[in-house]
């Protein structure tokens, strides 16, 4: 099954997992109340990987057994936050993320300073995070500084 024309995840497949992708990838869409009182009571799968395209946003390889990837994947993550950096980086500049996670703000940074330049230094001191901070962006993804 694929998430947003992504990479495949063995977690995601069958007619469940269509249903279960097409779903979250509306939910991604769209804010309102109550979505994460359904995010706790939502079928995801717990297991495996998944790669999608936040809408506005960068597209990130998610693991399925991290509970705020898993956020991600549902739609539950910070729309505001994410237009106010690619506002405040309209005209360039450089971005500091510190506690970056799978690198969500730094990809939506990079995203921003792609046309005008800038640096971006993203910080993840969670050494048992596998993976991070985020080297999910592509090279094409990432700004010419």
């Amino acid at each position: 099954m694929q998430a947003d024309g992504a990479s495949p995840s063995p977690a995601l497949g069958g007619v469940r997992g269509a249903v279960v992708s097409s779903i979250c990838r509306a939910f991604r869409l769209v804010d309102f109340r109550g979505k994460a009182r359904l995010f706790a009571v939502f079928p995801l799968p717990h297991s495996g990987s998944c790669t999608v395209r936040l809408p506005g946003g960068p597209q990130l390889r998610l693991d399925m057994s991290q509970e705020m990837e898993r956020s991600y994947f549902f739609g539950l993550y910070d729309r505001m936050r994410m237009r106010l950096i690619m506002a405040m980086l309209a005209d360039g500049g450089d971005f500091a993320d510190v506690g970056a996670n799978i690198g969500l703000l730094s990809a939506t940074a990079a995203l921003s300073l792609r046309r005008t330049g800038g640096r971006i230094l993203a910080f993840e001191p969670n050494l048992r995070r596998p993976g991070s901070p985020s080297g999910e962006l592509g090279a094409e993804q990432l700004p010419r500084c």
